[in-house]
């Protein structure tokens, strides 16, 4: 493999590969020769080759939190008062703090590590040092911690309980590594609402890790791509991925 700015250049076979070891960062795209992307993630617990799976579930008790102490302009640490959940350490490596009201609201900033903070204790969320505060933050300033989506992927539920990550590419063993992918053809299980040639595949709303057809107004499920096939329920249909 071969790095670009932004992705990783690799060769068809690649995207089957899984390790109990982390080697790439969470989230990092992958491509292949023929433009099919992947990104790179955690099992949460055994995933299922050709599953839909989704996104790491972060607790609303990280939601809204106060900043304790203000962080000026060049911090690289913040210190909030956790919510009713514990937080353990580096549960936030390279996920995100998302400043969501008052002071220096509407920006988001990559997390380095956190050591571990008790239920409604206050604690340090430590920034990468080249993505320190930009607007100083105060004490009426609210955040929101959100886990790095890829850290514990899992199946999609019937329907989706978090953002989609991606259709996974071979078995990954539970707690190991893979690479999810979110564009081009791809094979993926179908529900009993079979998908039919040309129309939109989008997350099953009753079966976990499946897909079905957009087959009326109402359905709101995310979208997952374009069905290039039609299948019997059950079987993995070809469909043109595009995920965000």
């Amino acid at each position: 493999m071969s790095f670009f700015p932004n992705a990783i250049n690799a060769q068809y076979g690649d995207e089957k590969k899984t390790s109990t070891d982390k080697r790439w960062e969470l989230g990092k795209v992958m491509v292949l020769p023929d433009g099919r992307m992947f990104r790179y993630g955690r099992a949460s617990a055994l995933n299922v080759v050709g599953n839909l799976y989704q996104q790491t579930l972060n607790s609303a008790e990280w939601d809204e939190i106060a900043v304790e102490a203000a962080a000026a302009i060049g911090a690289t640490a913040v210190s909030i008062t956790n919510g009713t959940a514990a937080i353990a350490a580096d549960d936030f490596a390279d996920g995100f703090l998302n400043v969501e009201d008052d002071a220096g609201e509407g920006r988001v900033y990559k997390i380095s590590s956190n050591l571990a903070i008790a239920a409604s204790a206050v604690g340090t969320i430590n920034l990468y040092p080249n993505d320190p505060i930009q607007i100083a933050l105060t004490t009426v300033t609210t955040v929101t911690l959100f886990r790095n989506p890829g850290v514990a992927v899992l199946i999609h539920q019937g329907p989706p309980t978090a953002a989609l990550y991606g259709v996974a590419a071979a078995a990954i063993a539970a707690s190991s590594y893979g690479w999810y992918q979110f564009k081009g053809p791809c094979s993926v299980l179908t529900s009993a609402t079979d998908p039919i040639l040309g129309k939109i595949a989008m997350a099953s709303d009753t079966v976990d890790g499946a897909i079905e057809t957009f087959t009326a107004t109402g359905d709101d499920e995310e979208i997952v791509g374009t069905a290039m096939e039609a299948v019997a329920t059950g079987e993995y249909a070809l469909v043109n991925l595009n995920m965000a």
